[in-house]
């Protein structure tokens, strides 16, 4: 029954992700990994996770945004994944706002705040023993990344959108931003008026909730299998009939 349970939500492990998932936790070497990375650098937990071979990084970027996109949409109408932003046209914006005019946030949704507001949501997550990370304490770690989405976007959204922004920002150790803490309190709160059930146990669902789907793909880019670039299938010609008329 309460295998049941966990599995139902997500908080079920293979053996070899448990047992890395402990090491990881207790910074205990993994046992049978690569000192080599398929980019051509030593290999290391630090390197694995900001290696961009593989599409790890992207993976785990999506999967966190997909996860909240998914608990958005139990409670917010208009839930929409990568919306395309209105362009800007003679807005008189920041230094640092992006005018670019495909831009694309990650979530947008309605009545997150009010019931008729517009809400962007940007999801970033970063490795706190990357170089650009490494010398800032935890706190200003978050608030510079935090204040570079906002910097990019706030204004924008707001002039130009009429919405709010919130940037949601985690670390591959599980941490999470200050303002993604103040947007969870929020969903938290509007799950448990929807759902009928207790703040504390709502709260504690997603906290745990996000740090699982984040330490699965944290713990997939560790092990994952990286190779170097081969032919784009997009470069190809798979026409046959062109191929045998030769």
């Amino acid at each position: 029954m309460v295998i049941n349970i966990l599995k139902n939500c997500g908080f079920v492990l293979s053996k070899q992700q448990f047992q890395d998932g402990l090491r990881l936790r207790y910074n205990i070497p993994l046992e049978g990994v690569s000192l080599e990375c398929a980019c051509g650098k030593s290999n290391s937990i630090d390197h694995a996770l900001i290696c961009k071979l593989g599409g790890y990084t992207h993976l785990r970027h999506n999967h966190l945004r997909d996860t909240l996109f998914n608990l958005l949409d139990v409670v917010c109408k208009d839930v929409v994944k990568e919306p395309q932003l209105l362009p800007v046209t003679n807005e008189h914006l920041p230094r640092g706002t992006t005018l670019k005019q495909d831009a694309r946030l990650d979530i947008s949704c309605r009545g997150f705040y009010s019931a008729l507001d517009k809400t962007f949501i940007d999801v970033r997550v970063l490795h706190p023993n990357s170089q650009s990370n490494l010398e800032k304490p935890l706190i200003s770690m978050y608030r510079c990344h935090e204040e570079e989405k906002k910097t990019k976007y706030l204004q924008r959204i707001i002039q130009v959108e009429k919405a709010n922004f919130s940037p949601f920002v985690m670390s591959t150790t599980g941490g999470i931003a200050p303002e993604a803490t103040a947007f969870l309190k929020k969903l938290a709160q509007k799950l448990s008026a929807k759902l009928n059930q207790s703040y504390p146990n709502i709260m504690g669902y997603l906290r745990k909730k996000l740090r699982f789907e984040l330490l699965k793909t944290t713990l997939m880019a560790v092990r994952g299998f990286r190779k170097t670039r081969n032919v784009n299938i997009s470069e190809l010609d798979l026409n046959l009939i062109n191929f045998y008329i030769r």
